[in-house]
């Protein structure tokens, strides 16, 4: 096609070369990646505290899914909860 080069684009550059290097162009400036250690304590305790949630929500789901099965036993065992009749 006319006006359009496969390799070596110049320094103009084709809308792909443009593109990648507008993707790429604060690949460089890490100044915002550093963390204070202030900031890095409180990260440590935001995940702390996220962790003892989850921790307390997966405790009281087994909890809840134990009692269940043993309610389910117990029912079970005691011949309610549709179990097969045998009449002879």
């Amino acid at each position: 096609m006319p006006g359009m080069r496969v390799m070596g684009c110049g320094p103009a550059g084709c809308d792909a070369c443009l593109a990648s290097r507008a993707r790429f162009a604060d690949e460089g400036d890490d100044r915002a990646m550093v963390a204070s250690r202030a900031q890095i304590e409180a990260e440590e305790r935001r995940s702390a505290r996220l962790g003892r949630g989850e921790d307390e929500r997966a405790a009281a789901e087994e909890a809840a899914a134990a009692a269940a099965k043993a309610a389910k036993r117990k029912r079970r065992r005691a011949g309610v909860g549709g179990g097969a009749l045998l009449l002879i």
